[in-house]
């Protein structure tokens, strides 16, 4: 049978199969992503796969056959080879470690990470070859250097942060690293590194901290806390501490715990600081609630009550129930609608403090409107950052002080006493270091400048009142209060009177620390006592009448000079105000005096008073004026009259000897006024002969004769001028004289007549009159026609020559009780004042008086024409209707010519 026949050979096949595997061995190797290459015992190289070439910089066809191992390393390397690598390896057919090998192109050292081995025949177990496999360490020291770079940063990091960090290992919690801050807040230096903590602290022995750090370290549950406790030796010294601090597990890559982060900032001061305002809060607040005066904090936009003591409930009327944490305008909205949340809101936006001295306000207290008066004072509170946050309300309520000053300010001669509550003043005394803190207004009361020591403000007290200063302390010292008022000497020498309020605060052993306190001024009440003592002793002893009744004229006090002046036996409170009048005066009392008094707070009238045991007259001048009530209404009557009894009799004697006189100037007037009717009468006939045969005389003379033409021309006009003069005379001389027939006058009537007079001058003037509603007077009409005739023609008559149109106005008011005081003319009658007003040429006011003077001129005929009596004339007639006539004048700018007559005549 043919061996062909027989099948596959066996061994054709092994040696196949063994081809193939080496086949893909060399592919394997060839491929691989490390070195690898192989040389002969003498170091010549007979193999490197692709990445071997690439490493070292070879082409992919480059001969090996030129190549020497020691081509590829550094004299250095090669060094270590021959010596070192090569030894071991022949020892023990294998050697791994670092070594460096060369680029050949750039000569860089490349370090790779080297595994040796020989090469065995398999046939005779000879060595053959010697083999390399590198693997480039390049990318893993790269990651290496960054992750140190990064170690190194983050440890600089947590060296140089502010928050004390470290690292305890194992249970035994070995410290194995801490930074700065961590060693400052334990007190101790860098040896406690490598030491466990209770090594390192032994005084946390008996604290929290170790059972903290093994539960964290049992459980894994990371630990937090704030500002927890610490009693730490530092600078030798076991001191209290608070920290924010945190024990976080440390995991290793099995998720085992192998140590803990422990981090921790130092908030003592912090803690220290917010105790100490909590504390300097609750001072504050005991020292409102115990304050002897209404205080009110108000935050928030919506002022929300925080704060009330229970002053501030009493004032205010109201329970402390439902008071607190509301809005205050839901509490009082009857101050609202008085205008107090504008102020509180300008107070919160500003900054500003708001003081209110005595202001009234209405308050619904139990139920019914009550006005009380209050001294307060709106004082803004400020964050850190200088905004308003809060309000604090101080209020004293001074309505009986008030109304004692305004009772005893309405007696004493009208004369009110200027009674300010005072404002004021915070402070705050440190008893160890002697330094007072105080508010500007506390400064402003003792008159210093700025916030000093205690000594500084006790050498202002007066040192009559050291002695009253030093019992109040000693008293304090038992009680906690301090209390008294003294009196302060300011740097200009002045006395301010002070009342001190205060707080003692003692420390645990009863020593006193500090003392929070207010002062407030009270010069003003003691003023205020002082005066009533002096009214009152002023009063008793006063010849004057002082008395006061109530609205319905029950007589309530009468000081002793008044009992004295009308005989007043029994009590007074049994008399009525009318018994010290006689009944004829009643009337005029009822009907004009007192309706005045209550219109207007006060009047004054000279009137009898009637002797009660002899019923004679006493003439007084009797000054009566209004005390009102807190509501505002009239409740009290008070006067202050004086004796003038003897001034009356002398004035009546005076009186008498008037009308004596005056019949003999009137008989003697009566002459002269006739005289001078008679003279100017009878002059009328020759001025008017002389007038006529002047005429004719022009007429037949020469008009070529200009001399004679001119001087009998001014024949002519002086004839005319003596002719208006005579007129003028009788006028002035009849007004000495009128018939008193009065008769109801429509003013609006006469100025209508006047404008149509005057109406061909008002046109050649340019001029408009104005004429406002005028009233109905008594009097004789021809003199009354030409009072204002008289006035109107001036007014029209001497325009401004700068050629300004002449206005005219007339206007009329009705004269006040002050202005018929002022102008002497009786209270009771009704007087009417017409203002005659132009845009002329005017005068100066000093002329006001002369220009009513007879023939006196201010211009001369050439400038305006006139005889200087129209003036004269008004001056009379408003006399003979028992009124005024007055000026006002500016040169330049007008006239305003003003006529006062009464209503009725008689």
């Amino acid at each position: 049978m043919n061996q062909s026949n027989q099948g596959p050979n066996p061994a054709v096949s092994a040696e196949e199969n063994t081809r193939r595997q080496t086949e893909k061995l060399l592919q394997l190797v060839e491929n691989a992503k490390d070195y690898m290459s192989m040389a002969t015992l003498e170091g010549q190289m007979t193999y490197m796969n692709r990445a071997a070439r690439r490493l070292v910089g070879l082409p992919a066809d480059a001969d090996l056959s030129s190549l020497h191992f020691q081509d590829f390393y550094s004299p250095r390397q090669i060094r270590i080879v021959r010596e070192e690598i090569i030894p071991a390896l022949d020892r023990n057919g294998s050697w791994s470690g670092p070594v460096c090998i060369k680029h050949l192109p750039t000569q860089e050292e490349i370090p790779c990470y080297a595994n040796y081995a020989l090469i065995y025949d398999p046939d005779n177990g000879q060595v053959i070859s010697r083999s390399l496999m590198l693997r480039d360490l390049r990318p893993e020291l790269e990651a290496r250097k960054e992750l140190e770079d990064s170690e190194k940063r983050f440890e600089n990091l947590v060296q140089q942060a502010p928050v004390a960090t470290a690292i305890y290992t194992g249970r035994e919690m070995t410290i194995q690293w801490a930074n700065p801050a961590m060693i400052k807040l334990w007190g101790k230096d860098s040896s406690v590194i490598g030491t466990t903590v209770r090594v390192a602290l032994p005084e946390l022995e008996g604290q929290p901290f170790h059972d903290l750090l093994d539960r964290v370290f049992t459980t894994g549950e990371m630990y937090q806390a704030s500002e927890d406790r610490g009693d730490l030796v530092v600078d030798g010294v076991l001191q209290t501490f608070y920290f924010n601090f945190s024990y976080k597990p440390l995991r290793d890559s099995e998720g085992r715990i192998y140590a803990i982060l422990n981090m921790a900032i130092d908030v003592t001061e912090q803690v220290i600081t917010r105790r100490r305002l909590e504390e300097s809060e609750n001072n504050f607040r005991s020292l409102i609630m115990q304050a002897p005066i209404g205080i009110c904090l108000l935050t928030g936009e919506d002022f929300i009550t925080e704060i009330v003591n229970d002053q501030y409930l009493e004032l205010v009327g109201r329970t402390r129930e439902g008071f607190m944490n509301r809005p205050i305008w839901e509490l009082l909205p009857e101050a609202r609608a008085q205008g107090f949340d504008r102020i509180l809101s300008e107070v919160k936006r500003t900054g500003t403090p708001y003081v209110g001295n005595e202001s009234p306000v209405m308050l619904v207290r139990n139920g019914r409107p009550e006005t009380l008066y209050v001294n307060f004072v709106y004082e803004p509170l400020f964050d850190t950052e200088g905004r308003a946050h809060s309000v604090l309300v101080l209020s004293i309520d001074i309505t009986q002080q008030v109304r004692s000053r305004q009772l005893i300010k309405e007696t004493a001669d009208r004369a009110r006493l200027a009674v300010e509550s005072g404002r004021m003043g915070s402070y705050e005394v440190d008893f160890l270091t002697g330094v007072v803190i105080g508010s500007p207004r506390f400064n402003e009361l003792f008159d210093l400048e700025t916030t000093g020591l205690q000594p500084d403000y006790v050498s202002r007290i007066h040192p009559d009142d050291l002695p009253k200063r030093a019992k109040a302390h000693e008293v304090a010292l038992r009680t906690g209060v301090l209390e008294y008022e003294c009196r302060v000497i300011r740097r200009d020498q002045s006395i301010n009177w002070l009342r001190i309020y205060g707080q003692y605060y003692f420390n645990e052993e009863g020593q006193p620390i500090h003392i929070i306190g207010i002062v407030q001024d009270i010069t003003l009440q003691k003023t205020a006592e002082e005066e009533r003592e002096k009214f009152l002793a002023l009063s008793f002893y006063s010849r004057d009448f002082i008395a006061m009744c109530d609205m319905n004229m029950k007589t309530l006090y009468v000081n002793k000079g008044g009992i004295e002046l009308l005989g007043i036996e029994g009590p007074v409170e049994e008399q009525s105000l009318w018994d010290c009048f006689f009944p004829e005066d009643h009337a005029f009392l009822r009907d004009q005096f007192f309706p005045q008094v209550l219109r207007d707070g006060h009047a004054e009238v000279e009137i009898r008073f009637r002797h009660f045991r002899t019923g004679r007259p006493v003439w007084v001048i009797y000054s009566v004026f209004v005390i009102y009530s807190n509501q505002g209404e009239p409740s009290v009557l008070a006067t202050v009259s004086r004796d003038i009894t003897e001034r009356k009799t002398m004035e009546e004697e005076l009186e008498r000897r008037v009308q004596e006189r005056t019949a003999q100037l009137r008989q003697l007037n009566d002459e002269l006024q006739q005289f001078s009717y008679i003279s100017s009468h009878d002059l009328k006939e020759p001025l008017r002969k002389i007038q006529v045969f002047a005429d004719m005389a022009q007429q037949e003379s020469d008009p070529a004769n200009t001399v004679l033409t001119d001087h009998l021309q001014r024949v002519r006009q002086s004839a005319k001028r003596m002719s208006g003069l005579l007129a003028d005379l009788l006028s002035y001389a009849l007004l000495g004289n009128p018939e008193r027939q009065f008769a109801r006058i429509d003013l609006n009537q006469v100025l209508r007549h006047i404008q149509g007079d005057l109406e061909l001058m008002i046109r050649e003037k340019q001029s408009t009159l104005s004429i406002g509603p005028l009233p109905v007077v008594e009097g004789i009409p021809f003199q009354i026609n030409q009072l204002f005739y008289n006035l109107v023609h001036n007014a029209v008559k001497f325009t401004n020559t700068e050629g300004e149109p002449s206005e005219v106005r007339i206007g009329h008011r009705e004269l006040s009780l002050e202005d018929k005081l002022r102008q002497g003319l009786s209270p009771a009658r009704v007087y009417h004042q017409v203002d005659i007003t132009d845009n002329g040429i005017g005068f100066r006011q000093d002329m006001a008086d002369k220009v009513f003077v007879v023939f006196k001129r201010l211009h001369t005929r050439e400038e305006y024409s006139g005889n200087g009596i129209g003036l004269s004339i008004c001056k009379k007639i408003a006399e003979n209707h028992g009124g005024r006539i007055m000026v006002r004048s500016v040169p330049g700018e007008g006239s305003t010519f003003s006529v006062i007559l009464p209503q009725v005549q008689g």
